[in-house]
C-alpha cells in the first residue's frame, strides 16, 4: 500500500511538471499584438529562428487603401505593411523581444512593442534555423491570410489575436488565443486563414471583399505595386487581388508589361476618373462568381487597340461605355 502511495505521488509529480512546462512554454502574452511569433525550439538546448515575413498578392492598408504605407505605423524605419526579417534567439531567460517578434494588425492603433505592422490580404512567413545568428537553412513556411475586411474591426465575430511557436522543423504550431491549444499548421494546409477561427472556439464566418481603394499618393498609382521596389524581401504575384478595389482618385495606371487578376473580387472605375493603361502587353482578368468589372457612368478607360480584358467562369461586367478599343473574349 505504502509502494502504491507511493507510485500515486510520484506519477501525480510528474503530470504537474509537465503540465507546468507546457504551461509556462504558452504562457507568454501577445500584448497589443495581434500575431506573435515564438522561437520555442528549447532554453538550452535550441536553434536559433529567423523568420522572413512577405506579402503574396495585392496588399492593403489598415486604412483601406491600396498603398503600402501603414495607417498606423511603428516608426519612421517602420512604416510600411510588406513584411518583417527577424532573428530570434533560443534563450528563453533572455528579455521577451530576444525570443519573441511582436506584430500589429494595422487596422488597431494599438500597438505598443510591435515591431512592424501587416495589412489586409495574404502573407507567407519562411522559417530558418541555424545553431547563430549568421547561419540558417530553410525548414518550412506557413500563410497567414488577412482577405476579410472586417478583420481588426468590433464587427468581427471571433478571435482576432494568434500566436505562432516554432518548436522544430516538423512542428511548428498556431493557436488563437482564446484557445491555449496548439495546432500544427499543417492542419489547415499550412494557410491560417484568419476568418476560419481554426481551433479557437470560434465558428468560422463568411469573409467580407470589403470596398477598398487607391491612395492620393503618386507613387502608388503605378498598378500593380510591387513591395520589393520599395524594400520588400519579397513579393509573390503582387498583381493578384483577392479583395475588392475602387479605383477612386485621377492618376492610377496600369505599367507596362503587367496583369490584375480579380479572383473573386471586384474592380470598380468611380464617376469621372480616367484609368489608363499603358500598352496592349497588359491585362486584366476577371474569374469567379463574385469578380466583377464595374466601370462607373462618365468614366474613360484609357486603352491602346488591342488590349484584353478578360472575362472568365462567371466573372461580369457592369455599366460599361468604352470609348476606346477594345477586345472582349468569354473564356
Amino acid at each position: 500500500m505504502k509502494n502504491l502511495n507511493i507510485k500515486t505521488i510520484s506519477l501525480i509529480t510528474i503530470l504537474l511538471i509537465n503540465f507546468i512546462l507546457i504551461h509556462n512554454s504558452n504562457a507568454q502574452s501577445n500584448g497589443q499584438a495581434e500575431l506573435m511569433i515564438v522561437n520555442n525550439t528549447g532554453t538550452t538546448s535550441g536553434k536559433f529562428i529567423k523568420i522572413n515575413i512577405y506579402p503574396v498578392g495585392a496588399i492593403f492598408s489598415g486604412g483601406g487603401q491600396y498603398s503600402l504605407d501603414a495607417r498606423y505605423k511603428i516608426s519612421q524605419d517602420e512604416k510600411f505593411i510588406f513584411g518583417y526579417s527577424d532573428v530570434l534567439n533560443y534563450n528563453q531567460n533572455l528579455p521577451e523581444n530576444q525570443w519573441t517578434t511582436k506584430i500589429n494588425f494595422d487596422a488597431n492603433d494599438l500597438r505598443q512593442d510591435c515591431e512592424t505592422s501587416l495589412g489586409y490580404g495574404k502573407y507567407r512567413i519562411d522559417f530558418y534555423t541555424g545553431p547563430d545568428q549568421d547561419n540558417f537553412i530553410f525548414t518550412d513556411y506557413c500563410i497567414i491570410d488577412y482577405s476579410d475586411a472586417n478583420y481588426g474591426k468590433s464587427v468581427f465575430q471571433g478571435e482576432q489575436k494568434i500566436r505562432i511557436d516554432y518548436r522544430t522543423a516538423t512542428n511548428i504550431t498556431f493557436n488563437f488565443l482564446s484557445s491555449t491549444t496548439p495546432h500544427n499548421i499543417n492542419e489547415v494546409g499550412k494557410n491560417i486563414r484568419v476568418w476560419e477561427q481554426f481551433g479557437s472556439g470560434f465558428p468560422p464566418v463568411v469573409p467580407s471583399k470589403g470596398m477598398f481603394n487607391d491612395t492620393t499618393l503618386a507613387q502608388y498609382h503605378n498598378f500593380p505595386i510591387d513591395a520589393r521596389v520599395y524594400g520588400a524581401i519579397n513579393h509573390v504575384s503582387p498583381g493578384d487581388f483577392g479583395l475588392n478595389m475602387t479605383v477612386k482618385y485621377q492618376g492610377a495606371n496600369i505599367k507596362e508589361n503587367s496583369a490584375l487578376n480579380f479572383k473573386n473580387s471586384a474592380m470598380t472605375i468611380n464617376e469621372g476618373i480616367i484609368f489608363t493603361v499603358n500598352n496592349n502587353n497588359s491585362k486584366i482578368d476577371f474569374s469567379g462568381k463574385d469578380s466583377k468589372f464595374i466601370k462607373n457612368n462618365a468614366s474613360q478607360v484609357k486603352m491602346p487597340h488591342g488590349f484584353i480584358i478578360r472575362i472568365a467562369d462567371t466573372a461580369g461586367i457592369e455599366k460599361i461605355k468604352f470609348n476606346y478599343s477594345l477586345i472582349m473574349r468569354n473564356l
